[in-house]
């Protein structure tokens, strides 16, 4: 990886080595490397100077993946774990008077699923997530103390669940609050390409020259590392034929949590229903798990991300299943209707692990242009007429980590058309 405030001796005198930019041993270094790492500062974006956009030129000329340094959130994640672990126990000891066989506890089911619902329908809201977290760890703490600090033998059990999804969305609600911030600083002071400022102008000239006509483009992945947190050549190609792909490099820890909850208690169910069953189901787990790991950063992003949106599915069967539970007459019908749902919930996590497969072959280029869910599975959206109005319309939204304030983020105007295809 190439990270220019490491490989650049910032208090020598290096003029001598950028006589000539393009076969300085800092540009054949830049070539050679398979990905850039951006380092915001903290004032001011470095794309003010104009060597760090020709840093930015020669990654679009080779197709190299640029990515910015993300910053630690680990002391506010430390904070975050201790208020979590206070609302368990004070759930816990709220629990110790619900009986474990109340129905109760069908209630408390409905509310965390439907709980972890809401922080879907608004996952970059820091404040709906805030409350979601809060909320879910302290109901979880209730539902754990009822059943006497005992998880069912059923993999589907809403606690265990609970116990994995919600630290993990509070992670990402702290994560995404960061990466915004890394945004803002990109962005600060950023006018595009041909503004950027050199020490002297000879050096801007000559530099300038060499970007030449691919400035436009240059300023086009600029604006989509800002927007994203990366810039790859699919991201740069998506952005060049219209798509808005802010939300590209989304990719939430809860989702992970929630589909590694639910395939593989399928997978251990699968096990014990059918040989041939448990080997398709597995094949293709691990088939999914092999491509994970195999993809490039964008593309490992679009899969995760894409599985969390399949699991939408068994969000919707894990509520009627409990609300199905509560609603049984008598204990044949609920065991009649436990024995449906869990082989429906078999047949939609088979579903889903194929297509997740099928998704990472594909890859986030192909699937975008998908009529009807392309845009959906791959994290983006058509841009309107009223997108391509101008500069500032692609308009990041910052909360604060704490759930205060909103505002303005980030502009960039991608254009129509882009040799970057």
């Amino acid at each position: 990886a190439w990270c220019c405030v490491f490989a650049n001796p910032q208090t020598l005198d290096i003029s001598a080595l950028l006589s000539s930019p393009s076969s300085s041993p800092f540009a054949v270094a830049l070539r050679s490397s398979s990905c850039v790492m951006v380092v915001p500062n903290q004032h001011v974006s470095i794309y003010t100077r104009l060597w760090c956009v020709y840093e930015a030129h020669l990654a679009v000329e080779q197709g190299i993946v640029v990515s910015t340094a993300a910053s630690p959130v680990g002391r506010i994640w430390q904070r975050s774990f201790l208020i979590g672990a206070v609302l368990l126990a004070f759930g816990i000891g709220e629990g110790v008077f619900l009986p474990p066989s109340s129905e109760g506890r069908y209630v408390l089911s409905i509310v965390q699923m439907g709980l972890m619902v809401v922080s879907r329908l608004y996952p970059r809201s820091s404040r709906a997530n805030l409350v979601v977290n809060a909320l879910g760890v302290h109901i979880c703490g209730v539902d754990w103390s009822a059943a006497k600090f005992t998880l069912a033998s059923s993999p589907w059990d809403p606690v265990a669940l609970a116990l994995l999804y919600f630290p993990a969305n509070e992670f990402d609600r702290l994560r995404l609050a960061q990466d915004l911030e890394d945004a803002e600083r990109l962005q600060c002071g950023y006018a595009g390409a041909a503004e950027a400022q050199a020490s002297v102008q000879a050096d801007k000239d000559q530099i300038m020259g060499q970007i030449g006509h691919t400035v436009p483009y240059v300023d086009d992945s600029i604006n989509v590392l800002i927007c994203t947190g990366m810039s790859t050549p699919t991201l740069r190609s998506l952005a060049a034929h219209g798509f808005d792909m802010r939300r590209a490099r989304d990719f939430r820890y809860s989702l992970a949590a929630f589909a590694i909850q639910s395939w593989v208690g399928v997978g251990l169910v699968s096990v014990g229903i059918h040989g041939l069953a448990s080997l398709f189901f597995w094949s293709g787990a691990l088939a999914c798990l092999w491509l994970v790991i195999q993809a490039d950063m964008d593309e490992r992003a679009f899969i995760m991300s894409a599985i969390g949106k399949l699991q939408v599915f068994d969000s919707v069967w894990r509520i009627i299943f409990y609300v199905g539970c509560r609603c049984a007459p008598d204990v044949v019908h609920l065991a009649s209707w436990i024995y449906a749902m869990q082989h429906l919930e078999c047949v939609l996590v088979y579903m889903a692990v194929w297509l997740a497969v099928l998704l990472a072959m594909t890859g986030r280029r192909q699937v975008a242009h998908v009529p009807c869910v392309g845009l959906f599975l791959a994290h983006g959206r058509q841009m309107s007429a009223e997108d391509w109005a101008g500069p500032g319309d692609l308009e990041l939204q910052q909360t604060d980590a704490t759930g205060g304030r909103t505002e303005a983020l980030a502009s960039a105007h991608v254009p129509r058309e882009s040799a970057l295809g």
